[in-house]
């Protein structure tokens, strides 16, 4: 995702290579708490056997709006289609 978005915006800003790589990083993050949420289940148990959601959940939160974020910074319109830079990064992430 990193080298897509430096090499589609044409990105040589050192704070705005910074805001690409929080933006990949973020992306990063989602797609291995999506593969954790499918591996290990939506709703988990705690240490007293009850139910509750996967606490994955929250960080696939706070990443979305970190990316989200970032990407606003760099003037990058999201559809809701997938971007051509994130085109074959995978993941179920609906925009």
């Amino acid at each position: 995702m990193f080298t897509a978005l430096v090499k589609t915006y044409e990105i040589i800003d050192k704070t705005k290579l910074m805001l690409v790589r929080t933006a990949a990083t973020s992306w990063a993050t989602i797609l291995k708490c999506e593969a954790q949420i499918e591996k290990d289940g939506i709703i988990v148990l705690d240490r007293y056997g009850n139910e509750k959601s996967h606490p994955a959940n929250d960080l696939i939160r706070q990443n979305k709006d970190q990316l989200l974020r970032a990407l606003k910074q760099l003037d990058v319109v999201v559809k809701h289609e997938e971007p051509d830079f994130l085109k074959g990064f995978g993941g179920g992430i609906q925009y």
